[in-house]
């Protein structure tokens, strides 16, 4: 009888821990793949990539310390990113709120992860986006 209880706990106990690890293999499988996602996109369209890296960052920050390294790597790409945006869009020359906007989120992001040469580099992408539409406006 004790035998056969302790047999059934040994039997959900294994399936309990095969399902942890299935579940954190499969939710960094996850990572990786909006990661990989993100470093392609980075090269033709840069807002997809900053989606993915937003991605990564969320879901990381789910899975705990098993993405840290995942984790880390969108960051300190995440700032750079906001800062093309923005810069992209000034080169573009697209409507002057559009690039006050991503000038700010550039500045917003950098700030929030404490990279301050992108911060100094979009409040100049700021300053210009304000400069042009000061020009937009009187000429």
């Amino acid at each position: 009888m004790k035998y056969s209880i302790l047999r059934k706990t040994a039997v959900v106990l294994s399936v309990a821990v095969l399902s942890a690890i299935n579940m954190y293999s499969q939710e960094r499988a996850d990572i990786i793949k909006a990661y990989n996602d993100g470093v392609k996109q980075i090269q033709t369209n840069i807002d997809s990539a900053i989606l993915s890296f937003n991605n990564v960052i969320q879901m990381s920050e789910k899975a705990g310390e098993s993405a840290n390294d995942l984790k880390d790597k969108a960051v300190q790409v995440l700032p750079g990113l906001y800062l093309k945006s923005a810069s992209s869009k000034f080169s573009a020359k697209k409507p002057a709120t559009e690039i006050v906007s991503a000038a700010k989120q550039a500045v917003a992001t950098a700030e929030k992860y404490n990279n301050a040469q992108v911060k100094e580099s979009a409040k100049n992408v700021l300053v210009q986006a304000y400069n042009r539409m000061g020009t937009e406006f009187f000429g």
